[in-house]
Protein backbone atom coordinates (compact mmCIF):
# COMPACT_ATOMS: atom_id res chain seq x y z
CA UNK A 1 0.00 0.00 0.00
CA UNK A 2 2.86 2.38 0.76
CA UNK A 3 4.57 2.14 -2.63
CA UNK A 4 3.46 5.08 -4.78
CA UNK A 5 2.72 4.76 -8.47
CA UNK A 6 5.26 6.92 -10.28
CA UNK A 7 3.80 9.90 -12.17
CA UNK A 8 5.46 8.78 -15.42
CA UNK A 9 4.02 5.26 -15.19
CA UNK A 10 1.87 4.53 -18.25
CA UNK A 11 -0.13 1.39 -18.87
CA UNK A 12 -2.17 0.56 -21.95
CA UNK A 13 -5.89 0.17 -21.46
CA UNK A 14 -7.03 -3.21 -20.17
CA UNK A 15 -10.64 -4.32 -20.53
CA UNK A 16 -12.59 -4.09 -17.30
CA UNK A 17 -13.51 -7.36 -15.58
CA UNK A 18 -17.01 -7.76 -14.18
CA UNK A 19 -16.82 -11.51 -13.41
CA UNK A 20 -18.64 -12.54 -16.56
CA UNK A 21 -15.56 -12.66 -18.80
CA UNK A 22 -12.93 -15.38 -18.83
CA UNK A 23 -10.73 -14.64 -15.77
CA UNK A 24 -7.72 -16.42 -17.22
CA UNK A 25 -7.79 -14.25 -20.37
CA UNK A 26 -8.25 -11.11 -18.28
CA UNK A 27 -5.26 -11.96 -16.10
CA UNK A 28 -3.09 -12.79 -19.14
CA UNK A 29 -3.99 -9.49 -20.80
CA UNK A 30 -3.25 -7.58 -17.60
CA UNK A 31 0.09 -9.32 -17.03
CA UNK A 32 1.10 -8.62 -20.62
CA UNK A 33 0.32 -4.91 -20.26
CA UNK A 34 2.19 -4.72 -16.96
CA UNK A 35 5.19 -6.50 -18.48
CA UNK A 36 5.26 -3.99 -21.33
CA UNK A 37 4.83 -1.07 -18.93
CA UNK A 38 7.41 -2.34 -16.45
CA UNK A 39 5.18 -2.33 -13.37
CA UNK A 40 6.57 -3.63 -10.08
CA UNK A 41 4.83 -6.24 -7.96
CA UNK A 42 3.15 -3.58 -5.81
CA UNK A 43 2.10 -1.53 -8.81
CA UNK A 44 0.62 -4.66 -10.41
CA UNK A 45 -1.51 -5.28 -7.33
CA UNK A 46 -2.76 -1.70 -7.22
CA UNK A 47 -3.45 -1.46 -10.94
CA UNK A 48 -5.15 -4.87 -11.12
CA UNK A 49 -7.87 -3.69 -8.74
CA UNK A 50 -8.51 -0.84 -11.17
CA UNK A 51 -9.66 -3.35 -13.77
CA UNK A 52 -12.51 -4.66 -11.57
CA UNK A 53 -16.13 -3.59 -11.84
CA UNK A 54 -19.43 -4.92 -10.53
CA UNK A 55 -19.18 -8.38 -8.89
CA UNK A 56 -15.39 -8.55 -9.15
CA UNK A 57 -15.11 -5.26 -7.28
CA UNK A 58 -17.56 -6.54 -4.65
CA UNK A 59 -15.41 -9.65 -4.22
CA UNK A 60 -12.29 -7.53 -3.79
CA UNK A 61 -14.03 -5.22 -1.31
CA UNK A 62 -14.86 -8.24 0.84
CA UNK A 63 -11.22 -9.29 1.26
CA UNK A 64 -9.71 -8.72 4.68
CA UNK A 65 -7.15 -5.95 5.14
CA UNK A 66 -3.56 -6.89 4.41
CA UNK A 67 -4.59 -10.24 2.88
CA UNK A 68 -2.73 -9.36 -0.33
CA UNK A 69 1.01 -9.61 0.21
CA UNK A 70 2.14 -9.99 -3.42
CA UNK A 71 0.72 -9.84 -6.90
CA UNK A 72 1.37 -13.55 -7.26
CA UNK A 73 -0.85 -14.27 -4.24
CA UNK A 74 -3.44 -11.75 -5.41
CA UNK A 75 -3.66 -13.28 -8.88
CA UNK A 76 -3.92 -16.78 -7.38
CA UNK A 77 -6.77 -15.61 -5.09
CA UNK A 78 -8.45 -14.03 -8.10
CA UNK A 79 -8.18 -17.19 -10.20
CA UNK A 80 -9.46 -19.43 -7.39
CA UNK A 81 -12.44 -17.21 -6.65
CA UNK A 82 -13.43 -16.50 -10.23
CA UNK A 83 -12.55 -19.91 -11.71
CA UNK A 84 -16.20 -20.85 -12.23
CA UNK A 85 -16.40 -18.25 -15.03
CA UNK A 86 -13.53 -19.72 -16.99
CA UNK A 87 -14.56 -20.31 -20.58
CA UNK A 88 -14.56 -24.02 -21.32
CA UNK A 89 -13.09 -25.06 -24.67
CA UNK A 90 -15.73 -26.28 -27.12
CA UNK A 91 -16.04 -29.90 -28.11
CA UNK A 92 -16.49 -31.19 -31.63
CA UNK A 93 -20.18 -31.88 -31.03
CA UNK A 94 -20.69 -28.18 -30.23
CA UNK A 95 -20.31 -27.43 -33.94
CA UNK A 96 -23.74 -28.91 -34.56
CA UNK A 97 -25.24 -26.18 -32.36
CA UNK A 98 -23.85 -23.37 -34.50
CA UNK A 99 -26.67 -22.93 -36.97
CA UNK A 100 -27.06 -20.27 -39.61
CA UNK A 101 -29.92 -17.99 -38.52
CA UNK A 102 -32.76 -16.96 -40.83
CA UNK A 103 -31.54 -14.06 -42.94
CA UNK A 104 -27.99 -14.31 -41.60
CA UNK A 105 -25.40 -13.69 -44.33
CA UNK A 106 -23.09 -16.61 -45.05
CA UNK A 107 -20.05 -14.51 -44.15
CA UNK A 108 -21.40 -13.74 -40.66
CA UNK A 109 -22.25 -17.40 -40.07
CA UNK A 110 -18.78 -18.45 -41.24
CA UNK A 111 -17.16 -15.95 -38.86
CA UNK A 112 -19.14 -17.29 -35.89
CA UNK A 113 -18.27 -20.84 -36.89
CA UNK A 114 -14.55 -20.05 -37.25
CA UNK A 115 -14.39 -18.33 -33.85
CA UNK A 116 -15.44 -21.61 -32.27
CA UNK A 117 -13.20 -23.79 -34.45
CA UNK A 118 -9.99 -22.03 -33.41
CA UNK A 119 -10.73 -22.91 -29.77
CA UNK A 120 -11.20 -26.67 -30.31
CA UNK A 121 -8.15 -28.63 -29.20
CA UNK A 122 -8.44 -31.84 -31.23
CA UNK A 123 -10.06 -30.74 -34.45
CA UNK A 124 -11.47 -33.38 -36.78
CA UNK A 125 -11.61 -31.54 -40.11
CA UNK A 126 -14.07 -33.94 -41.72
CA UNK A 127 -16.53 -33.56 -38.87
CA UNK A 128 -16.11 -29.75 -38.93
CA UNK A 129 -16.97 -29.61 -42.62
CA UNK A 130 -19.95 -31.96 -42.14
CA UNK A 131 -21.33 -29.89 -39.27
CA UNK A 132 -20.83 -26.62 -41.17
CA UNK A 133 -22.78 -27.87 -44.17
CA UNK A 134 -25.50 -29.50 -42.03
CA UNK A 135 -26.09 -26.28 -40.06
CA UNK A 136 -26.38 -24.00 -43.10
Amino acid sequence: MEEPIQPHFMMSEVTLFSRIEDPENHLKAFRTQMFISGGSDSVCSKMFVGTFIEMALQWFSGLSNRSITSFRKFSRMFEEQILVNKVKPPWMVDFFDIKQQDGEPLKKYLNRFCKVSIRVQHLNEEMVVDSFVKCL
